[in-house]
This record gives structure tokens, sequence and C-alpha cells, in this order.
């Protein structure tokens, strides 16, 4: 970080050179200041997000639950309303690409769509057979 100064033109291109070292010197302590405490901060907020992330891993044949938003494209395929799920499946995972993509087995209503997600889309599906509700078929 450099101050302008104004120095005669007379003094030639040393004096320019003599304060451009002397600004340095002087603001050398503030800088290396100004850095440990950059560092220190960057450190704390580092520290805040690791304790609220969870690293989500999934193998090949896992089921999981696809999230439901206007990203994903989800809700306008299955034209969705203000009161409906926020996440659907099961829906089996297929193969990983990449770090952080997986491809999925989509249901039939939503095969228009691209099957890749990221992991941030998805949840854990974990089997439970009372979560399974067995639908009440009306005849009219």
């Amino acid at each position: 970080m450099m101050t302008i100064v104004n120095i005669p033109k007379k003094w030639g291109p040393t004096a320019t050179n003599y304060v451009k070292i002397r600004t340095k010197e002087v603001f050398k302590p503030k800088i290396k200041l100004i850095r440990e405490k950059m560092k220190t901060s960057q450190g704390r907020q580092k520290s805040y997000y690791d304790k609220q992330r969870k690293p989500f891993e999934f193998q090949e044949g896992d089921n999981v639950f696809l999230k439901v938003t206007l990203v994903t494209r989800v809700g306008w395929a299955l034209k969705l309303r203000k009161l409906s799920s926020k996440f659907i499946g099961p829906c089996q995972i297929l193969k990983r690409i990449g770090c952080v993509a997986y491809q999925i087995a989509l249901l039939p209503s939503l095969s228009k769509l691209h099957s890749v997600f990221h992991v941030s889309q998805l949840r854990k599906y974990i089997h439970d057979p009372l979560h399974m509700i067995e639908p009440d078929i009306v005849q009219i």
C-alpha cells in the first residue's frame, strides 16, 4: 500500500523510489497486523461452517428422497401446489458422477427430467415398514 506524495520533478527518480520504499516500511507493521486479524477471523468463520456442515455420501443402490424445488424442476414436472410434499421418493441411486452428483432412477411421472442431481437435493431414505401408507381405493 502506498500513499500518493507530490515530489518535485527536480528531485529525480531516486527520490520517488525512496518515498515508495519509505511508505512500505511505514505501513509494513500495519499490514502484518491486518493479515493476522483476517486469518483469525477466517479461521473462526471456518469453524462455524464446519460445525453445521454434514458431508453426504451415498452408495450405488441406496434409496434417497428427492427435494422438490423450482431449481430442480421437479415441482414443475409434477405440477405441485402450495401444500404438496417437500420430498418425493424413494428413488434408487444408479451411479455416482463426480464428487457431488448422483444419477438416480426417477419415478415414471418424472421421466422427462434430467436424472443427475446434486447431493444437496437428496436426503437419505431409512427403510421403516411403518412409513408405508396404503392408499384407500374409493369406488364411485
